[in-house]
């Protein structure tokens, strides 16, 4: 893997899932669901949560913590 790959792999590391982000997760799908929100959105958007939830999981973050600063790490590492 080349350097800005293996740089680019890192800033995206996931973790477990933790309880607290499992719980957000589970109330934003169940919104979507309640309004009505097509299910291959819903799954769409399921996948992009799990993945930022993984990515905070790995830092310590929960969903109450998160900031914007930490959003823009998260997007930075996706464009990297």
């Amino acid at each position: 893997m080349s350097a800005p790959a293996a740089a680019h792999h890192d800033e995206l590391e996931q973790a477990e899932i933790s309880p607290a982000w499992k719980a957000a997760l589970a109330a934003f799908d169940a919104d979507l669901r309640r309004r009505a929100v097509a299910a291959k959105t819903r799954r769409a958007y399921g996948i992009d949560a799990d993945q930022f939830a993984g990515w905070a999981s790995a830092r310590g973050l929960e969903p109450r913590t998160v900031a914007i600063r930490s959003l823009r790490r998260y997007a930075a590492g996706l464009s990297g």
